[in-house]
C-alpha cells in the first residue's frame, strides 16, 4: 500500500496532471489547484482506510466461526 506521499507524488507525476498544471499560467492558480488535489487524494485515502478495516473486521469475524 503506498504512503499519502507516493501517492501524491505518483499522482503529480502523471503526464496528463502535469500538463495540466503546466497550462495554469497564474502560480497561485496552480498552487490552488494542487492543494485541492491534495484534499482530494486525502478524502479518497480516508474512505480507502475505513473500508479496508471494515473488511479486516468481517474477515476476521468470519474466521472465528
Amino acid at each position: 500500500m503506498l504512503s499519502n506521499k507516493e501517492l501524491r507524488e505518483q499522482v503529480l507525476s502523471n503526464q496528463i496532471i502535469k500538463s495540466l498544471l503546466e497550462q495554469i499560467e497564474d502560480a497561485n492558480e496552480r498552487q490552488k489547484t494542487v492543494t485541492a488535489i491534495h484534499g482530494m487524494l486525502d478524502q479518497l485515502q480516508g474512505k480507502f482506510n475505513g473500508l479496508s478495516q471494515a473488511y479486516e473486521e468481517i474477515a476476521k469475524k468470519q474466521g472465528s466461526k
